[in-house]
């Protein structure tokens, strides 16, 4: 039978290994301890466009929905299979423009979900560790239902297509991320993957590297934000850092 408690692993690499010891946030590695739980809001944080610019992101809602009766199980092989209900989530928040002018910035729209504990997903996802199960079966619309693409373009910005959208000086945008597809019931937590944070490598000795791999070394990299979100509690426990994309 398989395993119907999710990330188990978190359990032993998020917790504290020295609380007295002030624990600076890591993104070097999945599972790796962001902050002693006791110091960190998972409510609040950054959202990094790139090593210069940021936008503050606020969760103000999250919800678990359920679904009756929308999986069958079954206990042995042999067994009649039994109905059991299902939950999705919801996820609402405010990305906030901090700077005193007009910003056009690549939104982040690219919202995923996930769990290392129910098959029917997808193994697609680059960065998370074998056998972690993600979709990114999700609505993205304001806080009146207007559709992401409504308030958005799509603009090419150093060879890369982004969804770009403009933010008035010191704005603040509501935004409501659904995610479609349900999570068997006894998925008790689940991984929100959506936001990034920029890092630049540096080392000490870059005299044996041509023009072109220093320029590659230190360029910005881009990790993300994973949001451990516990679907009992109906609330975020956890704060850490995923490998490079």
């Amino acid at each position: 039978m398989k395993k119907i408690f999710f990330l188990i692993f978190l359990i032993s690499f998020y917790s504290c290994k020295n609380e007295e010891k002030s624990v600076e946030p890591g993104f070097e590695d999945f599972g790796k301890e962001v902050h002693k739980p006791a110091e960190i809001d998972f409510y609040n944080f950054k959202h990094q466009i790139d090593s210069d610019y940021s936008f503050d992101i606020t969760i103000t809602d999250l919800k678990v929905v359920e679904h009756k009766n929308v999986f069958e199980i079954k206990k042995d092989k042999h067994a009649r299979p039994e109905k059991i209900n299902g939950t999705s989530v919801t996820i609402e928040f405010d990305i906030k423009n901090p700077y005193n002018r007009i910003m056009r910035i690549p939104f982040p729209w690219y919202y995923e979900i996930g769990t290392e504990n129910y098959e029917g997903l997808d193994r697609n996802f680059v960065g998370i560790k074998e056998d972690f199960y993600m979709t990114n079966e999700r609505v993205v619309e304001n806080s009146k239902g207007v559709p992401l693409s409504s308030f958005s373009n799509e603009e090419v910005i150093e060879n890369t297509k982004e969804t770009v959208v403009e933010f008035g000086p010191n704005e603040s945008k509501n935004i409501v991320v659904k995610f479609t597809r349900p999570f068997p019931s006894y998925i008790k937590q689940v991984l929100f993957v959506g936001f990034d944070k920029y890092i630049k490598k540096e080392i000490k000795d870059i005299s044996y590297m041509s023009e072109e791999q220093k320029n590659s070394y230190f360029e910005d990299k881009s990790l993300n934000y994973g949001l451990v979100i516990d679907l009992e509690s109906k609330k975020i426990i956890n704060l850490v850092g995923l490998p490079l994309r």
